[in-house]
């Protein structure tokens, strides 16, 4: 039933969000880029989550409930993002 649920895995270890060895970690700067690319990705994951759910049966109501749910929190985080970004650059 979620098969195509785990085609939306996505890999964030590629996102740098520290420098330095595992002991010497210390918070990277904010930067506009890693941060569209993160932001794009949500979209990329909000929307493929909306094709899914419209693919589901009528049978998987609650899924899609809880799916939609996820869809709707996906675009807030976005949205967020978005203005984060928008902020960093205006700086």
């Amino acid at each position: 039933m979620f098969k195509e649920l785990d085609q939306l895995e996505v890999t964030l270890t590629e996102i740098p969000f520290f420098e330095g060895t595992a002991s010497t970690e210390v918070p990277m700067s904010l930067d506009p880029h890693a941060l569209t690319s993160i932001a794009s990705s949500l979209e990329d994951i909000t929307n493929r989550l909306a094709h899914i759910t419209k693919g589901m049966s009528a049978d998987d109501d609650d899924a899609i409930i809880e799916l939609n749910e996820v869809q709707r929190q996906l675009t807030t985080a976005s949205r967020r993002l978005e203005k984060v970004v928008h902020r960093q650059r205006s700086r």
